[in-house]
């Protein structure tokens, strides 16, 4: 009730924590707390910032039962979707992938459940020992015109990519490792008025 009415959404972030791991009767529980940011302008235009976190808590179904078997949960955001229900009224949904990494018991599957307020979208996994993992940090980049409306732009707020796998390849020993990162920008214009902007950054890279 304290906060702006909204006069134009701009972006809305959701970022998963994790809080505690368990594992039981072939059953990981993973507890959590989804963290949301909700970026806009109000009536006359100016940037404000909401927050808020939900928790949950999700159980995922295995077929292992070797409860001496250790357990790596990560998480990522599938994607998140946002409308006003009115001034001070915002819907959000958001998807969520939760993946659960099974290291010294033999190969199996593992399926995830899905419901509640923040769903949770399960990734098959293989479980088996892991052997070795290969990383690689590199940097891209790419200049873009964008469509201001004759705004001049003048700072930078914000920025997120969200990258994109789209192909993987094993050559001559090397893996060849090729796909998009989806970067949006906000951006505040010389007239004080802020604007999303979007462009897409194609990688690929080669790990030896």
């Amino acid at each position: 009730e304290y906060f702006p009415a909204i006069g134009k959404i701009l972006k809305c972030f959701v970022a998963p924590s994790e809080e505690s791991v368990t594992f039981a009767d072939g059953r990981v529980s993973v507890a959590g707390t989804a963290s949301v940011k909700l970026l806009y302008t109000d009536e006359e235009n100016k940037l404000c910032c909401y927050t808020t976190a939900t928790k949950y808590t999700k159980i995922l179904p295995t077929d292992v039962r070797d409860e001496t078997a250790a357990v790596r949960v990560t998480q990522d955001v599938r994607s998140v979707s946002y409308r006003a229900l009115g001034p001070k009224r915002v819907e959000i949904k958001a998807v969520l992938a939760v993946k659960a990494d099974f290291f010294g018991v033999a190969e199996n599957r593992v399926v995830s459940s899905a419901g509640g307020a923040v769903q949770l979208l399960g990734k098959t996994a293989e479980c088996r020992s892991l052997s070795c993992a290969y990383y690689r940090d590199f940097t891209e980049s790419e200049e873009t015109r964008v469509e201001t409306g004759g705004k001049k732009l003048q700072s930078v707020l914000t920025v997120s990519a969200v990258p994109s796998v789209e192909k993987t390849e094993v050559i001559s020993n090397k893996i060849m490792v090729r796909g998009r990162n989806f970067v949006t920008a906000l951006c505040a214009a010389d007239d004080g008025s802020v604007g999303s902007y979007e462009v897409t950054v194609p990688f690929s890279e080669v790990l030896d």
